[in-house]
């Protein structure tokens, strides 16, 4: 497909939603190809047909815009952001998945760090988590740029 082929774009997702399923990949190509033709009534109808909805200059999935309407961190989440106190499936949502993992595990507790971006990268930053024995899910507890020296 070519970068301006939208009726083709939009046949692959027919045929992709009708064979797969897994509909990421296909959502992740109309996504970007609603923001780069919005005006696009085809693409738009389709995204939200789908149960996307553009919010905030964001599509978002209906579990993402349940996610947004039930946290405390609901401005946040919209812009992209992560603070101290987020939970994990928060930051899940935000950011997607880390580029990597790690995992402590102690007596009584449970701390992670999720990176996202190169290591060594200018603009790369890390999230450390921590979930005791009473937490029903990991909190943010620290973020931290990843620089080079």
């Amino acid at each position: 497909l070519k970068d301006d082929d939208l009726e083709g774009l939009l046949q692959l997702a027919s045929d992709y939603e009708a064979l797969s399923r897994d509909p990421q990949p296909i959502i992740s190509a109309l996504i970007d190809a609603a923001i780069a033709y919005p005006q696009s009534k085809e693409i738009v109808g389709t995204l939200e047909r789908l149960g996307y909805k553009l919010v905030d200059g964001k599509w978002l999935s209906a579990a993402e815009q349940e996610l947004m309407n039930n946290s405390v961190h609901q401005k946040e989440l919209r812009e992209g952001l992560v603070t101290v106190g987020m939970l994990a499936s928060e930051v899940r949502k935000s950011q997607g998945i880390p580029s990597t993992m790690t995992r402590i595990a102690t007596k009584g507790e449970l701390r992670e760090i999720w990176s996202y971006g190169k290591t060594g990268t200018r603009g790369g930053f890390a999230i450390y988590f921590r979930k005791g024995q009473l937490d029903a899910e990991a909190k943010v507890i620290a973020i931290n740029d990843i620089r080079t020296k």
